[in-house]
């Protein structure tokens, strides 16, 4: 799986956007955010971990988006306490 990272989109209006490809780059699933997407790494069970400002959040490749956890400060350096 290969992932592209999207900056501000303006026809779609969203400010960060993750598209999920096949090794052909076919286009597997977009997700769209409302904030950006700060670094992303797969897990050994094919799931995208991604964080944003204040989300630790997973994605699977059939589009499927939920919050890991959340924290309460936002952060700046992409880690949480």
């Amino acid at each position: 799986m290969v992932v592209v990272f999207m900056r501000y989109n303006r026809k779609l209006c969203v400010p960060a956007a993750i598209a999920i490809c096949n090794r052909k780059l076919e286009n597997l699933c977009t997700i769209h955010e409302n904030i950006r997407v700060k670094s992303g790494a797969w897990e050994e069970s094919g799931v995208f971990i991604y964080t944003t400002s204040n989300h630790i959040k997973y994605a699977l490749n059939n589009g499927y988006v939920s919050i890991a956890t959340t924290s309460n400060t936002p952060s700046t350096t992409g880690t949480f306490p």
